[in-house]
């Protein structure tokens, strides 16, 4: 790959060269110029796709930062409802206590029950079953529409960068342009 500022240098001792040879000046400096526009072009491209970059990748930082800071404070918010329903866990355990009494007085009716408790067993079973399907059915259906917005902002993200990118190159040149015919005027 060869070094773009040697190949300028290489042009310039040429159009130099061309200049002393020849003797026309006027042709001489329109090379000379050309190449300049030519080398400002392809900097003012790289500085601007750069700039492009960064700004997408600061942009693309404070969004996710902007969403951890979210789920940092649902967390706090969770772990405080979990705080509370600890303390009332605690409270039941002290009823739960005071019902062992009732429930050892209530052993006899219970084991009467238990029959009835093994069929209720085997619905729950079934529920549960289906409990089960319907989560595996609902994290398929998230990590299919996650799937789908992911392609759907890349490609938004994707169409408005190009539009951006076209938008700057389309005023550079006209910049350009404009400057070079003033410049020859």
């Amino acid at each position: 790959m060869s070094n773009p500022r040697r190949s300028t240098r290489n042009k310039h001792v040429e159009v130099r060269r061309s200049l002393s040879e020849t003797r026309q000046p006027t042709n001489a400096i329109a090379n000379f110029d050309a190449i300049n526009l030519s080398s400002y072009v392809e900097q003012q491209w790289d500085e601007t796709a750069m700039h492009l970059l960064e700004t997408t990748r600061k942009q693309s930082l404070v969004t996710t930062f902007s969403t951890l800071d979210g789920l940092l404070n649902q967390l706090k918010a969770d772990t405080g409802t979990l705080k509370a329903d600890t303390e009332t866990m605690k409270a039941d355990i002290g009823t739960m206590k005071a019902d062992i009494g009732t429930l050892k007085a209530d052993t006899e009716t219970m084991k009467a029950d238990i029959g009835t408790l093994k069929a209720d067993t085997e619905t729950m079973k079934a529920d549960i079953g289906t409990l089960k399907s319907e989560v595996q059915q609902i994290r398929t259906d998230i990590n299919t529409n996650m799937n789908q917005l992911k392609t759907e902002l890349i490609a938004e993200f994707q169409n408005v960068l190009q539009q951006n990118i076209s938008q700057v190159i389309q005023r550079q040149i006209k910049t350009l342009l404009l400057d070079t015919a003033n410049n020859m005027a």
